[in-house]
């Protein structure tokens, strides 16, 4: 984008490249003008130019144009209106036809995805870009400084980046990066990337690239973790695009006491970035069956969170190929292998929740044992049923079967949630009955549990936040499984403690929080909220 001053040049510049302008019209109350049918100015002094014609090229961004316009520049405190943004400045000059404009003087815009403060500001309305000095933001939680701010068409460019989620002049700590480059919903690189504590600047490392496609994970690094039984361990996950409808994603991971574990996907899904709530390949069979739901997994944060994961569209086929894998949540295998798979997937809304279905044909083994051609169906689905009064009811559905090996297995397993919710805090007793018919091929494709009993609190008081979710086998009423997560804010920081008995996970360590600024530059396009579909749990 050119400087501000070439993109719109003040008044007295402007009357010189006018063949035939007509005589400015001025006014000296406060007024309100519909200066474009999608932008309100309100003002108190304003001047207005007809442009005839423009005679010199280059002037502004998109240079020279023969089509009349009108120049007009308001002052003396302005207010600008653009569907739910309000833009104030001490003036405002706006090109009507072209929807262009250029602010100075304590600007301020106010935006449902944050606020922003700038020395001054050139944009486009039309094509929604823009050009920003002496940044100063504020988007969720995260507070962030720069010396300029480029917003182009498909690219975005940030010079001389500050951020943190500490809202103070010396942060307890603060990221400085000399230059972002990024796309809104495919990635970006940064430069170098700078740590700053208590106001004392450590260095800075190397530039990195990063990924803000919802439907790949981007390439990550290795990492070093633990597994129970097995050791510490090295994994590896990473997903790329090949184009706008293919992505290819590979794992590995290796334990002391456990062969190495592979796995290579290849997806084409027609799922737009946009449309995608995660990962387009479809679901493994051998993750746990039950995560998405939320009186089975403490990380499902909602009821909500539930449906609107079950009318999220799907539709993709994949190839496989995968070695050494495990079972997750049920009766435990390490060496699964499936040298070829095929998998078809897809879902979406359906009355008020949604489903999603998938079908899966491969070859498979457990450990040295000859491989099985197996095919198999899957369906998950999610329904918000009747209000019973204050209390709110989800109906969650799970379905599997299995034809190959020389057997035949289906399994069906249907749960009911009540949900009584209150703003400081939320109940909910969910009780879960199942079928299953057939002999399985292996101990992991059985249902791990005919019928049970979940109960689940989630608290957020103050600065803490708790859910605890506990449940009971149907028939013995033994406890089966207890999670918790356990935050508490401390200032810009929020160390959490997360445990689950089963599958045997825990983690603690420092939250930062900032999942709805990373939401905003996943957007590929921009969307107001009156132009964005609501979902309703």
């Amino acid at each position: 984008m050119l400087p501000i001053p070439t993109l719109l040049p003040p008044i007295e510049r402007l009357e010189h490249a006018l063949e035939e302008s007509r005589p400015a019209t001025v006014a000296e109350q406060v007024q309100t003008s519909q200066v474009a049918p999608d932008l309100t100015v309100q003002w108190t002094n304003m001047e207005a130019i007809l442009v005839d014609r423009l005679i010199r090229p280059g002037l502004f961004a998109n240079g020279a144009t023969e089509e009349p316009d009108t120049l007009m520049q308001f002052s003396g405190g302005v207010t600008a209106i653009y569907g739910v943004t309000t833009l104030r400045a001490d003036r405002l000059a706006v090109l009507r036809g072209s929807k262009r404009g250029f602010a100075e003087g304590a600007v301020r815009i106010d935006d449902p995805d944050g606020k922003l403060q700038a020395s001054d500001l050139a944009f486009d309305w039309g094509n929604r870009t823009g050009f920003a000095r002496g940044v100063r933001a504020e988007i969720a939680n995260l507070f962030m400084t720069a010396q300029e701010v480029d917003i182009g068409t498909e690219r975005w460019v940030l010079r001389g980046v500050r951020a943190s989620t500490c809202g103070r002049e010396k942060p307890l700590y603060a990221i400085r990066i000399p230059e972002v480059r990024l796309t809104p919903g495919k990635g970006g690189r940064t430069t170098g990337t700078g740590l700053e504590v208590f106001g004392k600047y450590l260095g800075k490392g190397p530039g990195t690239s990063f990924s803000l496609d919802k439907r790949v994970l981007g390439l990550r690094l290795p990492m070093i973790n633990h597994r129970k039984g097995q050791g510490l361990g090295v994994s590896w996950f990473s997903g790329i695009l090949l184009n706008e409808s293919t992505s290819l994603s590979a794992a590995y991971a290796t334990y002391p006491r456990q062969p190495p574990g592979y796995g290579i996907t290849l997806v084409k899904s027609s799922i737009g970035a946009d449309e995608a709530r995660g990962l387009v390949a479809p679901r493994s069979e051998l993750n746990e069956w039950f995560n998405r739901r939320y009186m089975d997994n403490i990380d499902v944060q909602t009821p909500k969170e539930e449906v609107l994961e079950h009318r999220a569209k799907r539709e993709s086929w994949s190839i496989g190929s995968y070695g050494n894998q495990s079972a997750r949540g049920r009766a435990e295998s390490l060496r699964i292998k499936k040298p070829i798979e095929f998998a078809y997937e897809r879902g979406g809304p359906l009355g008020r929740g949604g489903y999603q279905a998938q079908v899966r044909l491969h070859q498979i083994a457990d450990g040295e044992a000859p491989a099985h051609l197996r095919g198999l169906v899957w369906v998950n689905a999610a329904h918000r049923g009747p209000d019973l009064g204050p209390i709110k009811t989800l109906i969650g559905l799970d379905a599997m079967g299995f034809l190959g090996g020389g057997t035949k297995h289906a399994w069906a397993r249907l749960q009911t949630t009540a949900v009584y919710e209150q703003p400081a805090y939320r109940l909910a007793f969910g009780y879960t009955v199942g079928v299953e018919g057939g002999r399985p091929l292996f101990d992991f494709d059985a249902l791990p549990m005919r019928r049970s009993w979940h109960a689940r609190a989630d608290a957020n008081i103050g600065p803490l936040t708790a859910s605890y979710l506990v449940k009971w086998d149907g028939g013995t009423m033994r406890m089966i499984d207890k999670e918790y997560i356990l935050a508490l804010k401390v200032g810009c920081l929020e160390p959490f403690v997360r445990y689950r008995q089963f599958p045997s996970e825990s983690s603690f360590g420092i939250r930062f929080s900032i999942d709805q600024f990373t939401r905003v530059l996943q957007r590929r396009t921009v969307t107001r909220p009156s132009e964005s579909k609501r979902d309703d749990w």
